[in-house]
């Protein structure tokens, strides 16, 4: 069976038509995706529309003034496949791709305007068909490189494009060595059939990942929600207890330290009280920002609920974990007092938890540290105090028994130098208190 070239235009017209018809009721009506996702809908709903017509217009070649025809036409196609590559980068909350996705359009309408570029068939379908591969070529760069986050949809997407890409040099290659001098030969041609029949799949395959697209973002932007505290961005309970959990089935086998740490701000009702929730809410964010600043690679911090947190530090023995706390614990004093200029003084204390693993559990640890912050909350706040039932034993020294934030523990001093931690920062703020 012979396959008619203007058959498969008018169904791949029609194809373009409801695709876009379709995506643009998603970005209309949809009122629960992020505005980057409604963009590239939105883009990718006039790109299609814009190819859409392009190629009615070219069907209707002969109907219609050849200046609407080969104009218009082509130009309304060169802009909806650029087009493409602008809803890809908004997809990603990237803008500056714009102008390059108009560029194509732009330079056919300068070269319809000189008489021999116009009158050739050969030179028109050449520029046509060497713009379509250098945006298809850019919209797979941008596809591969910009999908940080791996999105399989935006994959698929990719190698869609990476096939259009090379049904667009067979078609140019036959249209090249054929001579083909105008459009009633483009009508007859295999390659110009074939070339639709691959489109007709194309747009099908495009409508499918841009829906994906969207749709596996969103999964994952509600499931990193539902596993974050809204407030201070750090793991929620359950997603702390997931992580740490699971750091301790790994490590069972190899008999891994590690340690727990457990903070709790010190009289934090009566800042509410005094300030109002929203200083309350600033002192959070501040704890959150010094666990973000100081935590290592592979650690886990959360927020249990109100104004406690929790640090897991994987492979970490008691002197490590006591030197991390109280680092923190003055971490927090000096930028508290950095940020209200001297006038809230707010404090936290702390409780720390050393074991190994399979033998310490995560909540025998949860459990142990809570006992400790307790013991530093009963005697006298803004300490750290370390777990007499810790799995590596307890210390002699007296810094082991808490330190002031005045005070520098040995321990604290170490943990100090054992990692690099902004220290020019932290010596402005040292002598700005």
């Amino acid at each position: 069976m012979r396959l008619d070239v203007v058959t498969l235009n008018a169904a791949l017209t029609v194809m373009q038509m409801v695709g876009a018809g379709m995506l643009f009721f998603v970005w209309r009506f949809s009122m629960h995706k992020s505005g980057a996702q409604k963009d590239s809908i939105r883009l990718w709903s006039i790109a299609l529309m814009m190819v859409g017509f392009g190629m009615l217009l070219l069907a209707l070649r002969g109907q219609i003034p050849d200046v609407i025809s080969i104009v218009v036409g082509n130009a309304l196609v060169l802009g909806g496949m650029g087009m493409r590559i602008a809803a890809i980068a908004a997809f990603w909350r990237i803008d500056r791709y714009n102008l390059a996705a108009a560029l194509p359009t732009l330079g056919w309408l300068v070269l319809c305007l000189y008489p021999a570029f116009y009158d050739s068939y050969l030179a028109r379908s050449i520029y046509q068909h060497l713009s379509l591969t250098l945006t298809a070529v850019a919209a797979i760069y941008l596809s591969f490189r910009l999908n940080t986050e791996r999105i399989r949809a935006a994959r698929w997407l990719s190698w869609v494009m990476v096939l259009e890409l090379l049904m667009q040099c067979v078609l140019f290659v036959g249209v090249y060595t054929s001579g083909m001098t105008d459009f009633k030969q483009a009508l007859t041609s295999p390659f110009f059939a074939a070339y639709i029949l691959w489109m007709i799949m194309a747009v099908m395959a495009t409508i499918i990942c841009a829906f994906a697209m969207v749709i596996e973002q969103e999964e994952r932007l509600l499931r990193e929600q539902a596993r974050r505290d809204p407030l201070t961005g750090l793991a929620n309970r359950r997603d702390f207890f997931e992580n740490a959990g699971l750091w301790l089935e790994n490590a069972a086998h190899r008999t891994g330290q590690f340690a727990v740490a457990l903070f709790d701000l010190d009289e934090f009702k009566s800042v509410n009280d005094r300030f109002g929730h929203a200083m309350g809410d600033e002192m959070l964010l501040v704890f959150a920002d010094c666990c973000t600043q100081m935590r290592r690679p592979g650690d886990i911090t959360g927020r249990l609920g109100g104004e406690e947190f929790v640090v897991f530090l994987p492979d970490a023995d008691e002197a490590f974990a006591f030197a991390f706390a109280d680092r923190l614990r003055q971490r927090f004093a000096n930028q508290v007092r950095a940020r209200t200029g001297g006038i809230l003084i707010t404090t936290t204390s702390a409780g720390v938890y050393a074991g190994r693993a399979p033998t310490g559990t995560l909540e025998v640890a949860i459990a142990q540290a809570d006992a400790a912050l307790y013991t530093a909350k009963r005697s006298g706040r803004n300490k750290v105090v370390l777990s007499k039932t810790a799995g590596l034993g307890t210390h002699a020294d007296p810094d082991w028994q808490g330190s002031t934030a005045n005070t520098p523990s040995a321990a604290a001093q170490a943990y100090d130098h054992s990692l690099d931690l902004d220290r020019p920062q932290d010596q402005r703020r040292r002598v700005g208190s």
